[in-house]
């Protein structure tokens, strides 16, 4: 691996490879300066072919850069992405499934100013919005791979119960950006996926006008499935959505849920035994017989009786009224034609409803709830099974 490496050093100018070894240094500031002085060589217009030869070794650099610890470099890392976007054309095209994670992971950053570079570089890169679209959905597979592995690997440190440290010092310093590191991991890859089922979606839709809505939401559904069912098939994700330590996560994993649940909701109603489950090393998936439509299920009146923050509860909203539009999720299986809800499945619904209650009646909660919670008791309400409310005790 080394002697591959040196070989391919070998065929750059000596200035660009001290460039290139300065990204990798401890210190940010020389990670910044090593960046800064690649930005002046992609924007030279005379040395497009020394950009042509450092595109393969920045792809993996930017991987890495785009989650540094430090803003300042995650943002110039998509500055100098840009910037070679711009120089190169269709040059990037051979390493887009490459870029196309972290960019994405970048563009939902909580840095409004790594968002805004990353948001720059996605138009130099691919100035037609309709070319980014399939772009996406050329790169799916390795956008949800690489997001998931992120997600499984980060999400142990964001359940595990907070134990502050005492007093100051570099050991606090050093816990907060280790906690900080580990909401923006999950916050950006979960957003990440959220915003590119949109966008596949999308893409898919104009890429098949010619069938039936259907047939193309069920090819979708196909699609999503293999890609989405390492992380439905895991614990992680849905712990995350019920009792992730921060809002941010919370929230991030519940727009996630909702996303499939609208644009490919027949997800949800498969079991888990039905397809090959995919367990993750860090956290248990539970036993394989619960489904994801039971996880679902399950799921919703508990994250609602602990929910306090208005921007965690809107898009659990969104979930709710995207799964009660979904009749098969209250039957007895994901296939089973019968009209009737299985015993289980009743008792969840009336263990919402029951919770939808206790909510309105508390007032909603505070710090903007109520804003959130009132627009959507009547669509919930119409959604209703006849005989719901008298099943969950006449709440």
């Amino acid at each position: 691996m080394l002697q591959a490496t040196l070989q391919a050093e070998a065929a750059l100018p000596a200035e660009v490879v001290v460039m290139l070894r300065k990204l990798a240094k401890k210190d940010s500031t020389t990670r910044l300066r090593g960046l800064s002085e690649l930005l002046v060589l992609a924007r030279d217009e005379a040395r497009v072919a020394d950009s042509l030869e450092l595109l393969p070794h920045y792809v993996p650099a930017f991987f890495r850069l785009a989650a540094d610890g430090a803003r300042r470099v995650r943002e110039q890392a998509c500055v100098l992405l840009g910037a070679l976007g711009k120089a190169l054309g269709r040059g990037l095209a051979p390493h887009l499934r490459a870029l196309l994670p972290p960019l994405l992971w970048a563009s939902h950053d909580p840095a409004p100013e790594v968002c805004a570079a990353a948001a720059d570089a996605f138009a130099q890169m691919l100035p037609n919005p309709a070319k980014r679209a399939d772009a996406l959905l050329f790169a799916r597979k390795e956008i949800f791979v690489k997001s998931v592995a992120n997600i499984l690997q980060a999400a142990p440190a964001q359940l595990k119960p907070h134990k502050p440290l005492k007093g100051g010092g570099d050991k606090a310093e050093v816990a907060a950006e280790a906690e900080e590191a580990v909401e923006r991991t999950l916050t950006s890859s979960l957003d990440a996926l959220s915003s590119a089922v949109a966008d596949i979606a999308a893409a898919h839709a104009a890429g098949t006008k010619g069938a039936t809505a259907a047939a193309a939401a069920a090819e979708l559904a196909t699609y999503l499935e293999a890609d989405a069912a390492p992380l439905l098939n895991d614990s992680a994700l849905w712990t995350l959505a019920e009792r992730a330590r921060t809002t941010r996560v919370r929230r991030a994993a519940r727009s996630l849920l909702s996303a499939l649940a609208i644009r490919a909701p027949g997800i949800f109603e498969v079991e888990v035994s039905e397809s090959l489950p995919e367990v993750s090393e860090n956290l248990p998936a539970g036993p394989a017989a619960i489904g994801r439509a039971a996880r679902l299920r399950a799921l919703l009146p508990k994250a609602l009786q602990t929910e306090a923050d208005a921007r965690a509860l809107a898009p659990l909203w969104d979930l709710m009224l995207a799964s009660m539009g979904r009749p098969r999720l209250w039957l007895s299986s994901g296939v089973d034609p019968s009209p009737g809800l299985k015993k289980g499945a009743q008792a969840d619904l009336s263990a919402l409803v029951r919770a939808v209650c206790a909510h309105a009646i508390s007032g909603c909660g505070a710090g903007g709830c109520a804003a959130v919670s009132y627009p959507s008791f009547l669509p919930f309400l119409a959604l209703l099974p006849d005989g719901t409310a008298a099943a969950a005790g006449g709440a």
